[in-house]
């Protein structure tokens, strides 16, 4: 089981990680998903929801109809996120910025 407070070094870092979910039937059969995987999961609103582990945080929620998430993740475990995203059966596209806000790197189904 995943420890769900994300690490100290993460703590201090501004968002990292922004994308986009697809098959989405809920923000709150989401985080019931992802607290089945051992993730901390609170509603942040009563359209978001926050999901943490030792390694990420993200905030999920509705844009318009299109449920999108922000937060940090642990840059060496960004595909780990694309893992449990696939496992939890959604298409997603995840973006991670470096500190300069640089874009590193852009991961979907396709490309993991």
């Amino acid at each position: 089981m995943t420890d769900p407070q994300l690490r100290d070094d993460l703590l201090a870092l501004d968002n990292n990680t922004y994308g986009s979910l697809h098959g989405v039937t809920s923000l709150r059969a989401l985080g019931n998903g992802f607290a089945k995987l051992g993730w901390t999961v609170r509603e942040t609103a009563w359209d978001e929801v926050e999901t943490e582990c030792r390694w990420c945080r993200i905030t999920l929620f509705d844009a318009g109809g299109q449920t999108t998430f922000a937060g940090v993740v642990d840059p060496d475990r960004d595909r780990d996120l694309a893992l449990i995203l696939t496992e939890l059966g959604l298409g997603y596209r995840i973006e991670l910025y470096d500190v300069a806000r640089n874009l590193v790197r852009t991961l979907d189904p396709d490309t993991v």
